[in-house]
């Protein structure tokens, strides 16, 4: 006669098992995000890489991400990671001789282009925490600039603080940490943004 085990008995042993897996999940979860990295105005995770910052005071600086270079700024007037308008020249075939092209300058045959065909980058917004942002990614992966804008993250004495972080020419790999780490960003003391600190030390004669 087969000997019935009670339910509490199973459920017991069964957490027994579980327990060191749920550990090591536990473990390599924190382990993946790494310490979290704090600056003046912002903190964030870096997923396995080290960073080595310029300055962690400076409202627009950088940092080294790995070996790749990631620059962010925090102030009033902040670039929005837009792409430049691409540079279309419209050339009869075989007329490239007579015309002084620069290295950015793009060939068209017909009047009749697609200015989209040219650009490097794609455009997204989203938002992350209830905040809606601007993301830019190349179009093709290793050739242009991952980077992230929020419009107002804050205020100051002279209106809404902006900021944004990017990086150029990312791998595969850096590129998809770069958008997880963007996706960590939190922020802090934005009512002291560089911007009424360095116009509080020229009034101070510092």
């Amino acid at each position: 006669m087969k000997k019935i085990l009670p339910m509490y008995w199973i459920a017991h042993k069964t957490a027994q098992l579980l327990s060191p897996l749920a550990l090591v999940l536990l473990v390599g979860c924190v382990a993946s995000e790494g310490p979290l990295e704090r600056t003046r105005f912002f903190s964030f995770h870096a997923y396995g890489e080290s960073c080595t910052f310029s300055d962690r005071n400076a409202c627009a600086s950088y940092f080294l991400y790995g070996r790749d270079t990631i620059r962010y700024a925090v102030g009033n007037h902040v670039w929005t990671v837009t792409e430049e308008e691409p540079l279309v020249a419209v050339i009869a075939p075989g007329q490239e001789n007579y015309y002084a092209l620069g290295p950015t300058m793009h060939i068209a045959r017909t009047d009749y282009y697609d200015l989209d065909e040219y650009r490097k980058q794609n455009v997204f917004f989203r938002r992350r925490h209830q905040q809606r942002y601007k993301l830019s990614r190349p179009r093709v992966t290793g050739n242009g600039l991952t980077g992230i804008y929020i419009d107002s993250i804050g205020a100051n004495l002279y209106g809404m603080v902006s900021f944004h972080m990017y990086g150029r020419d990312l791998s595969a790999t850096q590129e998809a940490k770069l958008l997880k780490l963007f996706d960590s960003i939190t922020f802090t003391a934005i009512q002291n943004s560089c911007n009424t600190a360095m116009v509080d030390a020229v009034r101070s004669g510092k």
